[in-house]
Protein backbone atom coordinates (compact mmCIF):
# COMPACT_ATOMS: atom_id res chain seq x y z
CA UNK A 1 0.00 0.00 0.00
CA UNK A 2 1.50 3.39 -0.97
CA UNK A 3 2.02 5.97 1.74
CA UNK A 4 -0.79 8.53 1.65
CA UNK A 5 -0.06 12.22 2.01
CA UNK A 6 -3.29 13.33 3.60
CA UNK A 7 -1.31 15.10 6.32
CA UNK A 8 -0.49 17.82 3.78
CA UNK A 9 -4.16 18.28 2.96
CA UNK A 10 -4.65 18.92 6.67
CA UNK A 11 -1.81 21.45 6.63
CA UNK A 12 -3.35 23.03 3.51
CA UNK A 13 -6.61 23.49 5.38
CA UNK A 14 -4.75 25.15 8.24
CA UNK A 15 -2.84 27.48 5.90
CA UNK A 16 -6.06 28.52 4.16
CA UNK A 17 -7.67 29.17 7.56
CA UNK A 18 -4.87 31.57 8.50
CA UNK A 19 -5.20 33.36 5.15
CA UNK A 20 -8.95 33.82 5.66
CA UNK A 21 -8.34 34.88 9.25
CA UNK A 22 -5.93 37.69 8.34
CA UNK A 23 -7.92 38.92 5.34
CA UNK A 24 -11.06 39.17 7.47
CA UNK A 25 -9.38 41.14 10.23
CA UNK A 26 -7.87 43.61 7.75
CA UNK A 27 -11.07 44.07 5.71
CA UNK A 28 -12.31 46.96 7.86
CA UNK A 29 -9.26 49.07 6.94
CA UNK A 30 -10.42 49.18 3.30
CA UNK A 31 -13.91 50.31 4.29
CA UNK A 32 -13.05 53.13 6.68
CA UNK A 33 -14.64 55.88 4.59
CA UNK A 34 -17.97 54.13 3.89
CA UNK A 35 -18.17 53.06 7.54
CA UNK A 36 -17.61 56.66 8.62
CA UNK A 37 -20.22 57.90 6.17
CA UNK A 38 -22.75 55.17 7.05
CA UNK A 39 -22.44 55.23 10.84
CA UNK A 40 -21.03 58.71 11.49
CA UNK A 41 -17.93 57.49 13.31
CA UNK A 42 -14.89 59.71 13.77
CA UNK A 43 -11.24 58.82 13.23
CA UNK A 44 -10.82 58.52 16.99
CA UNK A 45 -13.76 56.11 17.18
CA UNK A 46 -12.28 54.07 14.33
CA UNK A 47 -9.13 53.72 16.41
CA UNK A 48 -11.23 52.42 19.30
CA UNK A 49 -12.97 49.96 16.97
CA UNK A 50 -9.58 48.66 15.81
CA UNK A 51 -8.48 48.24 19.41
CA UNK A 52 -11.68 46.39 20.29
CA UNK A 53 -10.58 43.59 17.99
CA UNK A 54 -7.23 43.44 19.79
CA UNK A 55 -8.90 43.20 23.21
CA UNK A 56 -11.04 40.23 22.20
CA UNK A 57 -8.10 38.62 20.41
CA UNK A 58 -5.67 39.08 23.31
CA UNK A 59 -7.96 37.66 25.97
CA UNK A 60 -9.09 34.64 23.99
CA UNK A 61 -5.66 33.85 22.57
CA UNK A 62 -4.60 33.32 26.16
CA UNK A 63 -7.63 31.06 26.73
CA UNK A 64 -7.40 29.29 23.38
CA UNK A 65 -4.50 27.09 24.39
CA UNK A 66 -6.58 25.65 27.21
CA UNK A 67 -9.62 25.24 24.93
CA UNK A 68 -7.58 23.43 22.28
CA UNK A 69 -6.10 21.14 24.96
CA UNK A 70 -9.53 20.47 26.42
CA UNK A 71 -11.72 20.05 23.33
CA UNK A 72 -9.25 19.42 20.52
CA UNK A 73 -8.33 21.74 17.63
CA UNK A 74 -11.03 20.49 15.25
CA UNK A 75 -13.96 21.47 17.45
CA UNK A 76 -12.38 24.74 18.53
CA UNK A 77 -11.40 25.84 15.01
CA UNK A 78 -14.79 24.97 13.52
CA UNK A 79 -16.55 26.97 16.23
CA UNK A 80 -14.09 29.82 15.86
CA UNK A 81 -14.38 30.28 12.10
CA UNK A 82 -18.18 30.16 12.19
CA UNK A 83 -18.09 32.85 14.90
CA UNK A 84 -15.69 35.18 13.15
CA UNK A 85 -17.35 34.66 9.75
CA UNK A 86 -20.67 35.65 11.29
CA UNK A 87 -19.04 38.69 12.90
CA UNK A 88 -17.53 39.68 9.54
CA UNK A 89 -20.91 39.44 7.81
CA UNK A 90 -22.58 41.53 10.54
CA UNK A 91 -20.25 44.54 10.23
CA UNK A 92 -22.44 46.33 7.61
CA UNK A 93 -25.42 45.84 9.93
CA UNK A 94 -23.72 47.19 13.07
CA UNK A 95 -25.91 50.28 13.26
CA UNK A 96 -23.33 52.60 14.79
CA UNK A 97 -20.20 52.97 16.88
CA UNK A 98 -21.32 50.73 19.76
CA UNK A 99 -22.37 47.96 17.40
CA UNK A 100 -19.07 48.09 15.51
CA UNK A 101 -17.17 48.04 18.79
CA UNK A 102 -19.00 44.90 19.92
CA UNK A 103 -18.78 43.10 16.56
CA UNK A 104 -15.06 43.77 16.21
CA UNK A 105 -14.48 42.42 19.71
CA UNK A 106 -16.41 39.26 18.80
CA UNK A 107 -14.33 39.02 15.61
CA UNK A 108 -11.19 39.07 17.76
CA UNK A 109 -12.61 36.37 20.02
CA UNK A 110 -13.39 34.17 17.02
CA UNK A 111 -10.02 34.64 15.34
CA UNK A 112 -7.94 34.06 18.48
CA UNK A 113 -7.84 30.22 18.41
CA UNK A 114 -6.46 30.00 14.85
CA UNK A 115 -2.73 29.88 15.58
CA UNK A 116 -2.94 27.81 18.80
CA UNK A 117 -5.13 25.30 16.97
CA UNK A 118 -2.85 25.34 13.94
CA UNK A 119 0.29 24.57 15.91
CA UNK A 120 -1.45 21.74 17.75
CA UNK A 121 -2.49 20.18 14.43
CA UNK A 122 1.08 20.45 13.15
CA UNK A 123 2.44 18.66 16.22
CA UNK A 124 -0.19 15.93 15.89
CA UNK A 125 -0.07 15.40 12.13
CA UNK A 126 3.62 15.72 11.26
CA UNK A 127 6.88 14.14 12.41
CA UNK A 128 9.43 16.66 13.75
CA UNK A 129 11.46 16.79 10.53
CA UNK A 130 8.42 18.10 8.62
CA UNK A 131 7.09 20.49 11.25
CA UNK A 132 9.47 23.36 10.44
CA UNK A 133 8.22 23.53 6.85
CA UNK A 134 4.59 23.46 7.98
CA UNK A 135 5.08 26.15 10.60
CA UNK A 136 6.87 28.39 8.10
CA UNK A 137 3.90 27.97 5.74
CA UNK A 138 1.44 28.81 8.53
CA UNK A 139 3.26 31.58 10.40
CA UNK A 140 5.12 33.13 7.47
CA UNK A 141 3.73 32.35 4.05
CA UNK A 142 0.06 32.37 5.09
CA UNK A 143 0.32 35.63 7.05
CA UNK A 144 2.34 37.55 4.46
CA UNK A 145 0.44 35.87 1.62
CA UNK A 146 -2.88 37.00 3.08
CA UNK A 147 -1.66 40.59 3.02
CA UNK A 148 -0.27 40.13 -0.48
CA UNK A 149 -3.61 39.02 -1.91
CA UNK A 150 -5.90 40.66 0.64
CA UNK A 151 -5.57 44.25 -0.59
CA UNK A 152 -6.29 43.55 -4.28
CA UNK A 153 -8.96 40.98 -3.42
CA UNK A 154 -10.88 43.15 -0.98
CA UNK A 155 -10.74 46.29 -3.08
CA UNK A 156 -11.91 44.40 -6.18
CA UNK A 157 -14.74 42.93 -4.14
CA UNK A 158 -15.72 46.44 -3.07
CA UNK A 159 -15.75 47.46 -6.72
CA UNK A 160 -17.87 44.47 -7.72
CA UNK A 161 -20.24 44.07 -4.77
CA UNK A 162 -19.95 47.29 -2.77
CA UNK A 163 -18.38 47.59 0.67
CA UNK A 164 -21.24 45.69 2.31
CA UNK A 165 -20.98 42.87 -0.21
CA UNK A 166 -17.26 42.59 0.48
CA UNK A 167 -17.95 41.71 4.12
CA UNK A 168 -20.72 39.29 3.17
CA UNK A 169 -18.59 37.47 0.60
CA UNK A 170 -15.77 37.02 3.11
CA UNK A 171 -18.24 35.70 5.68
CA UNK A 172 -19.41 33.10 3.13
CA UNK A 173 -15.81 32.09 2.40
CA UNK A 174 -15.37 31.22 6.09
CA UNK A 175 -18.54 29.09 6.07
CA UNK A 176 -17.26 27.18 3.01
CA UNK A 177 -14.01 26.49 4.87
CA UNK A 178 -15.99 25.21 7.87
CA UNK A 179 -17.92 22.78 5.65
CA UNK A 180 -14.70 21.43 4.12
CA UNK A 181 -13.05 21.14 7.52
CA UNK A 182 -16.08 19.37 9.01
CA UNK A 183 -15.62 16.74 6.30
CA UNK A 184 -11.82 16.49 6.17
CA UNK A 185 -10.26 17.78 9.37
CA UNK A 186 -9.51 15.52 12.35
CA UNK A 187 -7.50 16.10 15.51
CA UNK A 188 -5.04 13.27 14.87
CA UNK A 189 -4.15 10.87 12.04
CA UNK A 190 -5.65 7.99 14.00
CA UNK A 191 -9.05 9.68 13.98
CA UNK A 192 -8.98 10.29 10.22
CA UNK A 193 -10.45 7.81 7.73
CA UNK A 194 -8.31 9.37 4.99
CA UNK A 195 -4.83 8.77 6.42
CA UNK A 196 -3.47 5.32 5.53
CA UNK A 197 -1.71 2.95 7.92
CA UNK A 198 1.70 3.66 6.41
CA UNK A 199 1.19 7.38 6.73
CA UNK A 200 0.21 7.00 10.39
CA UNK A 201 3.32 4.87 10.94
CA UNK A 202 5.43 7.50 9.18
CA UNK A 203 4.08 10.25 11.45
CA UNK A 204 4.36 8.23 14.66
CA UNK A 205 7.76 6.79 13.79
CA UNK A 206 9.20 10.19 13.09
CA UNK A 207 8.53 11.36 16.62
CA UNK A 208 9.09 8.03 18.34
CA UNK A 209 5.59 7.99 19.81
CA UNK A 210 2.83 5.73 18.57
CA UNK A 211 0.19 7.10 20.93
CA UNK A 212 -2.78 8.66 19.17
CA UNK A 213 -3.69 10.82 22.17
CA UNK A 214 -3.30 14.59 21.92
CA UNK A 215 0.05 15.61 23.48
CA UNK A 216 -0.05 17.41 26.80
CA UNK A 217 2.19 20.03 28.36
CA UNK A 218 3.64 18.51 31.52
CA UNK A 219 4.32 21.76 33.38
CA UNK A 220 2.04 24.53 32.17
CA UNK A 221 2.98 26.90 35.00
CA UNK A 222 6.65 26.54 34.10
CA UNK A 223 6.05 28.11 30.71
CA UNK A 224 5.57 31.53 32.29
CA UNK A 225 8.93 31.21 34.06
CA UNK A 226 10.75 30.49 30.79
CA UNK A 227 12.99 33.47 29.98
CA UNK A 228 13.30 32.50 26.31
CA UNK A 229 9.51 32.59 26.01
CA UNK A 230 9.43 36.15 27.34
CA UNK A 231 12.17 37.24 24.92
CA UNK A 232 10.18 35.84 22.02
CA UNK A 233 7.03 37.54 23.35
CA UNK A 234 8.77 40.93 23.60
CA UNK A 235 10.06 40.60 20.05
CA UNK A 236 6.66 39.54 18.78
CA UNK A 237 5.00 42.45 20.58
CA UNK A 238 7.41 44.92 18.96
CA UNK A 239 6.75 43.46 15.50
CA UNK A 240 3.00 43.43 16.15
CA UNK A 241 2.95 47.10 17.15
CA UNK A 242 4.18 48.10 13.68
CA UNK A 243 2.25 45.38 11.84
CA UNK A 244 -1.15 46.34 13.26
CA UNK A 245 -0.49 50.03 12.70
CA UNK A 246 0.21 49.47 9.03
CA UNK A 247 -2.67 47.03 8.60
CA UNK A 248 -5.35 49.34 10.00
CA UNK A 249 -4.15 52.80 8.98
CA UNK A 250 -2.21 52.61 5.69
CA UNK A 251 -5.19 52.21 3.29
CA UNK A 252 -7.00 55.27 4.68
CA UNK A 253 -3.73 57.24 4.78
CA UNK A 254 -3.08 56.54 1.10
CA UNK A 255 -6.60 57.63 0.17
CA UNK A 256 -6.69 60.75 2.33
CA UNK A 257 -3.12 62.03 1.93
CA UNK A 258 -2.22 60.90 -1.56
CA UNK A 259 -5.68 60.87 -3.14
CA UNK A 260 -5.50 57.28 -4.33
CA UNK A 261 -8.62 55.37 -5.33
CA UNK A 262 -9.57 52.30 -3.26
CA UNK A 263 -8.50 50.04 -6.17
CA UNK A 264 -5.09 51.75 -6.34
CA UNK A 265 -4.66 51.33 -2.59
CA UNK A 266 -5.29 47.61 -2.98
Amino acid sequence: MPTTRFRWITIGLVVSLIVINYIDRSAVSFAVRPLQDEFGISTTQYGAISSAFAVGYMVFTFLSGFLVDRFGPRRVLLTAIVLFSLATALIPLAGGFAGLLLIRMVLGVGEAPALPGATRLVSSWLPPREQGLALSLIGGVAVSGSLLIGGPLLTQLIGLTGWRGMFWVMGCVGVVWALLAFWLLRNTPGQSPYAGDRERAHIAGGRGNTSDALPRVANQGGLLANWNLWLVAIGFFSWGFMFWGFMYWLPEYFQRTHGLSIESVG
